[in-house]
């Protein structure tokens, strides 16, 4: 893959729907999300490995990002 990827934020908090700042009480705020697909990665630094997210954090996504897609972790090789 090539070229730039300006569909892809990192770090960004939301909250009900809306990009907000770093820091606002009950935000989301995922490693990746991918605005076009509404794909959210999450990356994990443990040994670990479930296969999805916990589902009180799929609900917070679901309830502040905008369009939503898949919610998934990335671990570590």
């Amino acid at each position: 893959m090539t070229g730039q990827r300006t569909h892809l934020e990192v770090e960004e908090s939301y909250l009900n729907k809306i990009k907000v700042d770093w820091g606002t009480k009950g935000s989301s705020r995922p490693d990746v999300f991918n605005t076009k697909t509404g794909d959210v990665y999450d990356y994990k630094f443990t040994k670990r490995q479930p296969s999805q997210l916990g589902k009180a954090q799929r609900v917070k996504n679901a309830t502040n990002i905008p369009n939503i897609g898949n919610q998934t972790p990335i671990y570590p090789n």
